[in-house]
């Protein structure tokens, strides 16, 4: 299990870098379009949130990513110490 969250971690741009301050990269940060507002009224049903936090059970974690139909999982963390580098 920890070998699938690290892998993913890895493929993920890091946004901002935290310390005493934080520093943003803003190129990597979408900016919003206040222009259009585009209201989705069907939603897909195969989006999972995951929370993942320290002492997490592996099977939790493997069954929410082998999931039948799962399109796409938002993880949700809690601090600098859930991101492996």
């Amino acid at each position: 299990m920890r070998n699938i969250l690290v892998r993913l971690f890895r493929e993920l741009p890091v946004l901002a870098e935290v310390g005493v301050y934080i520093r943003y990269h803003e190129d990597l940060i979408l900016k919003p379009n206040f222009k259009k507002l585009k209201v989705h009224k069907e939603l897909d049903e195969n989006i999972a949130i995951l929370k993942l936090f320290p002492g997490i059970n592996q099977n939790i974690v493997r069954n929410t990513l082998t999931t039948p139909g799962l399109k796409a999982l938002i993880l949700e963390t809690f601090g600098q110490a859930m991101r492996q580098r």
